[in-house]
């Protein structure tokens, strides 16, 4: 590491990377070395820290310093503090270095930002679009943008006729207690099986969905829908289910169940109706095709006179048909 992050300082002392075709020296450890991102932001930091305090080299040779904990010190050591942030340093966790940099150098906490993004774009030189009032890492030489997320503020661009819509994203940016740090490691933790990756997009949509499934309203109203759906289904107060009547179907044989006193069966196949043995009224189920069975109309409405009465069923043919009784 400390070869690489030499080599890296005298190439930016002798700006090669213009040289050889690259706006940055960013670009040239990205796009040529094969670093990532994150890799070339870190060692670029690392050589710049390690130029003006070349005790940094020799700690990282030690292992008591990583190139991910000078890249956090970086822009925090001065001539004055750098001996005494350099030795609290040594030997810790990057955990503990942002708290040993958050207690030297407190900052007012970001405010809250919601960015809708769109999918990767780039500039006809190849490089990464800049976020707006950011620095873009194509400007110039040893210069990159903390934040390299190729993404755009404001509404995505329609994309290209005969191209699918792109996609749209967002990035969330705010700071909070290390209260809710914890709490966010302790529910990854518990999420592990159903979300292997853990990733925070799929933690924070189980929580805020678990948020409104007790505040919303709108999911308030669904789920009591869905109870009186459940209890009419139990009570077998709606329709007959399609499931139902295709077992029905199948069992009667598709033609009239009825069977008059001499044991003589109807087996009418015309104008059949799928009757309740026990009605409706009287607390018969629709859901259970024990209580279900075809009947021809004349055999149904003549059961429903018997059961219901003549003038309860005339006033209702008489409604069906417009006329009176």
């Amino acid at each position: 590491m400390v070869r690489i992050l030499r080599h890296l300082a005298e190439f930016n002392r002798r700006r090669l990377a213009i040289t050889k075709g690259y706006p940055s020296l960013f670009a040239y450890c990205v796009k040529r070395l094969g670093f990532s991102e994150g890799e070339a932001m870190r060692r670029i930091l690392s050589f710049r820290a390690a130029t003006r305090f070349p005790v940094i080299y020799r700690l990282l040779e030690r292992g008591q310093l990583t190139a991910t904990t000078v890249s956090m010190l970086e822009p925090h050591l001065t001539r004055p503090n750098y001996h005494e942030l350099i030795k609290r340093s040594a030997g810790k966790s990057k955990r503990e270095v942002e708290r040993l940099i958050a207690e030297l150098a407190p900052e007012t906490p970001p405010p809250d930002r919601i960015r809708v993004i769109v999918a990767e774009m780039q500039n006809p030189e190849g490089c990464p679009v800049p976020l707006k009032g950011g620095t873009g890492s194509c400007a110039t030489e040893d210069l990159f943008a903390p934040n390299i997320a190729p993404a755009l503020e404001g509404a995505p661009k329609p994309a290209p006729e005969g191209h699918p819509p792109l996609p749209r994203r967002a990035v969330f940016t705010f700071s909070a207690e290390e209260s809710l740090l914890r709490s966010l490691e302790r529910a990854r933790d518990l999420l592990r099986h159903k979300h292997p990756a853990g990733r925070l997009e799929e933690i924070f949509t189980e929580a805020l969905d678990a948020l409104l499934e007790n505040i919303d309203p709108r999911r308030r109203l669904v789920r009591k829908t869905a109870r009186m759906m459940r209890a009419r289904e139990a009570t077998g107060r709606k329709t007959i289910p399609r499931k139902i009547k295709d077992e029905v179907w199948k069992r009667d044989g598709g033609v009239c169940s009825f069977v008059g006193a001499d044991r003589v069966r109807c087996a009418a196949t015309a104008f059949l109706e799928y009757d309740h043995i026990l009605p409706r009224a009287h607390g018969g189920r629709s859901n259970d095709s024990a209580n279900i069975r075809l009947l021809c109309r004349n055999h149904n409405q003549s059961k429903a006179r018997r059961v219901l009465g003549d003038s309860l069923m005339d006033a209702a043919t008489a409604r069906r048909i417009g006329g009176t009784s």
